[in-house]
């Protein structure tokens, strides 16, 4: 194994394990400081950041109201800094591209499917974060389950 990664497999620790009926998770948590920048959907439950509602006084199953009272002008940069990243188009090991972005300090992935955009990702890193190559389509075909 390389080393580099070795020695971050063993600086992990494992949280408390979670039970629920037949299922069992333990949380594999990285102790560095410096997390990310986000709120989970609890904490900004919590902190009313995130305001969930009825649509109406009577309800509508399965609709809800949800209004998000963060700072907006953050969204937007950090979708700006998304939009400007450099994109790499693959062909899917199913159907579709996977579309692979990268900036400074960003990096991201979708999965598109004619016109419809299925899944889309980004995550802001540091630059000794940044990985190198996506996997050839062959390579990526190995992992199906």
């Amino acid at each position: 194994m390389h080393e580099t990664i070795g020695r971050s497999l063993s600086a992990f620790e494992l949280g408390e394990v979670q039970r629920h009926a037949n299922m069992a998770v333990v949380p594999i948590l990285w102790p560095k400081s410096g997390g990310p920048d986000y709120l989970t959907m609890k904490e900004a439950l919590e902190k009313a950041v995130l305001v969930v509602t009825e649509v109406s006084e009577g309800g509508s199953v399965p609709n809800l109201k949800v209004a998000n009272k963060g700072d907006a002008a953050k969204a937007k940069a950090f979708l700006a800094e998304a939009a400007a990243c450099e994109e790499k188009i693959y062909d899917s090991v199913g159907m579709g591209k996977e579309y692979r972005y990268s900036g400074p300090r960003l990096v991201g992935s979708a999965l598109a499917v004619e016109d419809a955009v299925i899944h889309t990702a980004f995550f802001r890193v540091t630059e000794s974060e940044q990985a190198g190559n996506m996997a050839t389509m062959n390579r990526r075909r190995s992992f199906r389950v």
